[in-house]
């Protein structure tokens, strides 16, 4: 009988372990410039583009979890005048050490200027192994589509868990 509730405790114990621990939303703000790497419009004005964004997050580090971090990005976009179709990017925020998370964002369709992103925080290194995050940002865009290089902001809030 003890054998057999020693092994159930460790069972759960385990699984309590294993599974995710909510620790909290906390802000997240930012600005990026993004240059575009090669544009491909088609027929009907949607145009197909590659570019890479360089940036940072906002803050001295006691605010939001990320602050301060430095931020790159590559990905691909769609949009039409004023409006953005599509867009998907990896990028890696790191801090002044060198460790940091793999952040991925996604956009579905809205106006140009000022749209949603989904974002997703993950594959951390150093302290932020263990920590995962998601969140719904937004971004401003600083300029038309047209310019060679584009300024945003991004801000919002990530919901962050520890495994």
């Amino acid at each position: 009988m003890r054998t057999t509730i020693g092994a159930a405790l460790i069972v759960t114990m385990a699984a309590a372990h294993a599974s995710a621990q909510q620790i909290g939303v906390l802000p997240f703000s930012g600005q990026m410039s993004l240059e575009w790497l090669g544009l491909e419009p088609d027929n009907d004005g949607v145009v197909s583009a590659r570019y890479r964004a360089r940036g940072g997050t906002d803050g001295d580090g006691g605010e939001a979890l990320l602050a301060g971090f430095d931020l790159g990005c590559t990905g691909t976009m769609r949009f039409e005048p004023g409006r953005l179709l599509a867009d998907n990017a990896a990028c890696a925020l790191t801090d002044r050490f060198g460790q940091g998370m793999r952040l991925t964002l996604e956009a579905e369709s809205g106006p140009w200027g000022w749209h949603t992103l989904r974002a997703r925080v993950e594959d951390g290194s150093g302290p932020y192994a263990r920590l995962r995050g998601r969140a719904t940002l937004t971004r401003i865009m600083h300029g038309p589509p047209e310019r060679p290089m584009l300024w945003a902001y991004v801000h919002g809030a990530v919901a962050w868990e520890r495994r």
